[in-house]
């Protein structure tokens, strides 16, 4: 499969948690075939959210061949993917991936917040010269 945009660069599969996609290592875009982005989102394959056809677009699906339909995804969030009307896969272009991840309400993981050790905590203490109090 060669990627939409430059049309001579070969997608490489990648895994992300645990879902193979493919990705452009020169432009960072994403193929997803259909049902993926909803698996990577950790929603059903039946819950879809409202697109609207914004105009056809000059890609065509890295999969068949079919010219790409540029939708906004979801509707009014400014977020504009490149979809295969046959395949219904998703083409997103650099970033959009995680945009698309957000929309669908998936939240990325925090890390935990860890406490300066006491060696941390006695350095800060000697650098600035003030006293360290217990805790």
């Amino acid at each position: 499969m060669y990627c939409p945009v430059d049309r001579t660069i070969e997608l490489v599969t990648i895994s992300v948690d645990g879902i193979s996609i493919e990705q452009c290592g020169k432009c960072n875009g994403h193929w997803l075939q259909h049902g993926e982005l909803a698996r990577l989102a950790q929603r059903d394959a039946n819950v879809e959210p409202v697109v609207s056809i914004t105009r056809l677009s000059i890609r065509p699906c890295p999969e068949d061949g079919t010219p790409l339909t540029e939708v906004e995804f979801p509707e009014h969030s400014g977020l504009r993917v490149d979809v295969c009307p046959k395949c219904q896969g998703i083409w997103l272009d650099a970033y959009e991936l995680g945009q698309a991840l957000t929309l669908l309400g998936r939240t990325a993981p925090h890390p935990k917040a860890s406490a300066p050790t006491s060696s941390v905590l006695d350095m800060l203490a000697r650098l600035t010269g003030k006293r360290r109090t217990s805790s």
